[in-house]
């Protein structure tokens, strides 16, 4: 069954390979993966370098491990933004997502930052130490749908695991304590929408 798995996997990291922006493009373009429906380059491309790194370690390719290289660097001169922050696409200012780009990096680090060297493995620690950082204080300002406080609870914790730094995750902990009310009797979460408690004439929730 792994195999069946990892071949599907594969599959999918080739295509985006055969998407990726090449070294002679410009800035905006190289490194990047082209979406084939649209023709744009999506902010949330950058959270590849997970699986890229995972393939790497399966196959010992390093055209992965070059490709998750340029991709991070991609998401660093046109996706993070100067407090730290990463946003949904160059022309969508939304900072919530960076909660799932900190989750994908700090997984590829703790999992494959032996696949790195040394200075691009210094530099991913560094992007997530600051991207964390803002992250910590982030979530508290944004009023988001549920799954937002959800994800950076999970982020925190794995940050805070990572990169040694208790106060993450105990706020992770405590962020997933107080979002434990939006699991509903079957377990699924609800939320999404405002105001997030909102039922419906039938009593639905988002």
């Amino acid at each position: 069954m792994f195999d069946e798995y990892f071949e599907l996997l594969k599959t999918w990291v080739d295509r985006m390979l055969s998407l990726q922006g090449s070294a002679d493009m410009e800035s905006y373009f190289r490194g990047g993966i082209f979406c084939p429906s649209c023709a744009k380059i999506h902010g949330r491309c950058g959270d590849a370098v997970m699986p890229l790194l995972y393939v790497a370690k399966v196959t010992g390719e390093k055209r992965d491990v070059e490709a998750a290289k340029e991709l991070f660097d991609w998401s660093e001169r046109n996706i993070v933004r100067s407090d730290d922050s990463y946003i949904n696409d160059s022309n969508n200012e939304w900072r919530g997502i960076t909660v799932f780009s900190v989750i994908s990096l700090c997984e590829a680090l703790s999992l494959f930052d032996f696949l790195l060297d040394e200075e691009t493995r210094a530099k991913w620690v560094n992007r997530l130490a600051r991207s964390s950082r803002c992250l910590y204080f982030l979530i508290d300002t944004l009023n988001p749908n549920v799954n937002y406080p959800i994800s950076t609870a999970a982020a925190l914790v794995l940050c805070g695991k990572y990169l040694k730094k208790t106060e993450y995750t105990e706020k992770g902990y405590r962020l997933m304590h107080a979002m434990k009310g939006f699991f509903n009797e079957d377990y699924l979460i609800y939320g999404e929408g405002k105001p997030s408690l909102l039922q419906t004439a039938k009593g639905c929730q988002g």
